[in-house]
């Protein structure tokens, strides 16, 4: 039993480091995670401890502690600020149920609210959902909480599936009963639960039963029958705090530097199919830069390319046959391409846009079969077409072209008929699914660019 509670661990901090991955400027190759501790009526010296001790011994985490005053008028409350926007999940381990007067500054909420808010990664560790009662934007962004009567509804999973709400006064305020083991259900598949089973004992758990709060944007993940009560508890959910802020509430996140939330947003709506991440991936279209890239206006000055050129590539991102951003075409007018460079020092330009390519070696092998090919040549109003090449086994060219090739696996060069090719890994964004391909991009010996695709492998 010990590994699936483990794992369950590991499994929901990979999920919102996925969710945030674009969020921090820089960072090492592990996941950045900040425990925030310092006041609790639990042991939270020893539970920070045993946290930490189960995230470094997977070599997946770097793991920082930030400890908060325990006093409520200790002098380092006024230095006491955590740069959340560091670190790619924040766990929080503080819990003022026991002395409501010990709580975090002004400052430090607003901060914390803002690195939620485009995406950060918040888990809420045991108590740390008892803090807080009197913070309504730390109620939106736990759900539910250990809160009375009146301070919130409670849900509960019926038979069948479906959430009821219970409602303000009705029932009782949260409490639990002794530890016991408990039989977890999972309720929705998610990214924290991938690879579990559809129910596992879980042993000494303490269930929460009417878990109160706002409950808005939230999904339950798993749940508990208690035989006391005879209803199903939730056990774990998750909250998208974003979707409670208005249009002109959302678009003034984006003077910050997030941009590649829109790019990770629409990979996950390519790798579950789930909707709800498409429907964020346009929300976070800037519309400040894309309508005027949109309208062919170059008044860009001032706005950091760091900044803006990742909200680009998460609208290229986008499926080919998705719609919706106020700036269709911002995705023609910005796109990212990479740039390579000739033996003899001329720069040309990869046929497909740049998103985050996967790479992996290309073989001869690879190359054999049909490609689209096209000479980039002025034309008056006249748009250019592409054309079929055939890369024969035998080296023989057929198609559109005759003569022969040859491949330099090492330096990833092609030969076509001695043009020089650059090959390289690329996204064929025409294809749909979007899939990936490889492409080679060129100078003809009178100075005009080639560019290729392959297609399939016949």
């Amino acid at each position: 039993m010990k590994k699936y509670l483990i794992h369950l661990v590991l499994n929901i901090f990979l999920f919102l480091f996925l969710a945030h991955s674009a969020f921090c400027q820089a960072r090492s190759d592990n996941i950045e995670v900040l425990i925030v501790d310092g006041f609790s009526n639990h042991d939270w010296k020893q539970t920070t401890q045993v946290v930490k001790s189960i995230l470094e011994e997977t070599n997946l985490f770097t793991v920082s502690v930030s400890t908060a005053p325990s006093e409520p008028d200790h002098e380092d409350w006024g230095r006491w600020d955590p740069n959340f926007r560091d670190y790619d999940v924040i766990i929080q381990n503080t819990n003022n149920i026991h002395n409501e007067e010990i709580t975090w500054s002004k400052k430090v909420r607003e901060n914390i609210e803002s690195y939620v808010q485009p995406g950060g990664g918040l888990y809420i560790l045991h108590s740390a959902n008892n803090a807080f009662p009197d913070w309504e934007e730390y109620n939106l962004m736990i759900g539910l909480g250990w809160r009375s009567l009146n301070e919130g509804v409670a849900l509960q999973v019926k038979d069948n599936g479906q959430i009821k709400k219970i409602s303000v006064g009705d029932g009782k305020e949260t409490y639990h009963g002794p530890r016991d083991d408990e039989v977890i259900h999972i309720l929705n598949d998610h990214p924290i639960n991938n690879g579990f089973p559809q129910a596992w004992k879980t042993p000494n758990m303490e269930l929460y039963k009417y878990a109160r709060g706002p409950a808005q944007n939230l999904t339950v993940l798993s749940y508990a029958r208690d035989e006391e009560t005879g209803i199903n508890w939730p056990v774990e959910w998750v909250v998208d705090f974003s979707s409670h802020l208005t249009d002109d509430e959302f678009q003034k996140i984006f003077q910050t530097e997030q941009g590649g939330m829109k790019e990770i947003m629409a990979d996950l709506y390519g790798i579950t199919g789930d909707k709800k991440y498409l429907n964020l991936s346009k929300r976070f279209t800037y519309h400040a830069v894309m309508n005027l890239i949109a309208n062919s206006n170059d008044q860009l000055e001032g706005l950091h390319a760091n900044t803006q050129i990742p909200k680009i590539i998460g609208a290229a991102r986008l499926p080919k046959n998705v719609g919706g951003i106020n700036a269709s075409n911002a995705v023609m007018m910005g796109h990212v391409r990479k740039v390579y460079w000739t033996d003899d020092g001329w720069p040309v330009v990869a046929p497909e846009r740049y998103a985050g390519v996967p790479q992996q070696p290309i073989t001869e092998e690879d190359i054999i079969g049909t490609w689209e090919e096209i000479t980039l040549k002025y034309q008056y109003q006249t748009m250019q077409t592409s054309y079929e090449v055939i890369f024969k086994e035998d080296h023989t060219l057929g198609g559109a072209l005759n003569g022969s090739w040859s491949y330099n696996e090492a330096s990833q060069t092609l030969r076509v008929n001695g043009t020089h090719l650059i090959v390289d890994n690329a996204w064929d964004w025409e294809a749909s699914p979007r899939q990936i391909t490889i492409t080679y991009a060129g100078l003809t010996d009178s100075g005009r660019s080639i560019w290729g695709k392959k297609i399939n492998d016949q």
